[in-house]
């Protein structure tokens, strides 16, 4: 009888977990549904992006693979090297614009549930994956538009997190190694690199700081043999990225002229001052800041119990952290650029040193994987050409995660009304950013319809030997 009523509320969870699991997905295809293609979409789904038309002439999608194959070739020697991404939104947009929403959603639903499995505790991994879906939606949706909800831009800054957190969590499965999971796991590993120059980098940063924390402890690389595999896989699917000849072709695009004739130093300098005031947009949002607070609250709870100094320079990092974030919030662009310069970096390099800390106290390596990861995805928008919002989507993608990390490990340090009302709070602009998103897109799916039915008819008059 015990076991029977054992069985019956185990079968019960399950159903609970699975019922979540499918509003969330579901959710997500919802928002989807009224996301419609934009812009670059329509070149790369018709092969007459960047390089001209000359492997499809007459426009559509009744071309070979061949044909996708020739076109992505020129485009990696007289373009840019994010071929994988490329390749898989024109093969998507090939099979129809219903089935790229489908596979889009699967991406972001791929990211939320396998990467809070690899990043926090699995005894309350159901609350850990509604949680990271609601607070997903508290990215401003400046950041959002022109990233995640435009599949260009999606499928180099965003679909790649989905291949890295399935790679991360085959490389935590104790299972036995075999040569087709090694192989499975190197390849994810490509995909992963082979993404977007900030997306990558991040991932190389993250998996050398794993492997290299994981042997200061072990004094053995044995037990990050699958991760020395994966972090092979992005190694080459970075280096593949990066050395692409249509980088260096593309610095003479006309988007690109106010890199010509500069030195590295003076562009550095250039793109610093333009990203530095831009960074206010991360440090004004709401997921930033609950970072701030859920920092100090895991500080404060413990304390390094046989190191005086190490609590002294806590208690310094604290009082930086939130004196420069408070000057953040405030306008203190009126005063001097210099002066955000300056508040801005300090706050960046007191925040990593947090983190650092916080893995200490709490021995969880993520923590401050995470934080370097994210910021290192600042890098190489200090050698483009321009600042576009959508560079930051990989900043907050990690922010989800460590925000996550942070509430959780606070919420098991102990129980407050505190921790718990920031907790709703998040939940609640979670679900207010996800309305607002979904009705806004609702009240533009509108005329895009309208939009599609024209091309409709377009694309009939081309079935009809009309160019």
């Amino acid at each position: 009888m015990i076991r029977d009523k054992k069985i019956f509320n185990n079968f019960n969870n399950f159903n609970k977990k699975l019922l979540v699991l499918a509003l969330i997905f579901i959710a997500i295809l919802l928002l989807q549904s009224m996301i419609f293609m934009s812009f670059d979409d329509y070149g790369y789904g018709a092969l007459k992006y960047s390089i001209g038309d000359k492997y499809n002439i007459l426009g559509g999608t009744d071309y070979s693979n061949k044909d996708i194959f020739l076109f992505l070739k020129e485009t990696y020697f007289k373009w840019a090297g994010r071929i994988l991404g490329q390749f898989v939104l024109i093969k998507c947009l090939q099979t129809g614009e219903m089935f790229i929403k489908f596979i889009q959603s699967i991406m972001i639903f791929i990211t939320l549930t396998v990467g809070i499995k690899v990043f926090a505790d699995n005894k309350s991994y159901i609350n850990n994956v509604f949680l990271v879906s609601v607070i997903f939606f508290a990215i401003p949706v400046r950041i959002l538009t022109l990233s995640l909800f435009w599949y260009a831009a999606s499928t180099i800054y965003f679909w790649p997190f989905a291949f890295f957190v399935l790679g991360l969590y085959l490389t935590k499965l104790d299972k036995q190694k075999s040569y087709i999971g090694m192989f499975f796991i190197f390849l994810l590993g490509i995909a992963s690199g082979l993404s977007q120059e900030q997306v990558g980098l991040a991932f190389c940063i993250f998996m050398f700081i794993i492997i290299l924390l994981n042997y200061i402890e072990t004094k053995s690389l044995q037990k990050s043999f699958k991760g020395i595999v994966f972090f092979s896989g992005i190694i080459l699917g970075y280096l593949i990225l990066i050395a692409a000849p249509g980088n260096f072709v593309r610095m003479s695009d006309a988007t690109s002229n106010s890199m010509i004739n500069k030195n590295i130093l003076d562009l550095i300098n250039d793109s610093f001052k333009t990203l530095i005031p831009n960074l206010l947009l991360v440090s004004r949002s709401l997921i930033y800041n609950c970072i701030i607070i859920f920092s100090v609250i895991l500080l404060l709870k413990k304390n390094f119990e046989n190191s005086y100094k190490f609590e002294k320079i806590k208690q310094i990092l604290i009082s930086i952290m939130v004196f420069t974030q408070v000057l953040l919030m405030v306008d203190i662009t009126q005063y001097n650029n210099s002066v955000i310069y300056i508040v801005q970096i300090l706050n960046i390099i007191v925040v990593i040193a947090v983190g650092f800390f916080i893995s200490l106290l709490y021995k969880d390596n993520n923590i401050i994987a995470l934080i370097i990861a994210c910021f290192s995805s600042l890098i190489p928008i200090l050698v483009s050409p321009y600042f576009v919002d959508r560079m930051l989507l990989p900043m907050f993608v990690f922010f989800v995660f460590i925000l996550t990390v942070l509430i959780e490990k606070s919420v098991e340090s102990y129980s407050s009304y505190f921790i718990k009302t920031m907790k709703y709070i998040m939940i609640i602009m979670g679900i207010a950013g996800y309305i607002c998103i979904t009705y806004g897109y609702f009240q533009n799916s509108i005329p895009r319809y309208i939009n599609n039915c024209i091309i409709k008819d377009y694309k009939q008059e081309l079935s009809e030997g009309k160019k």
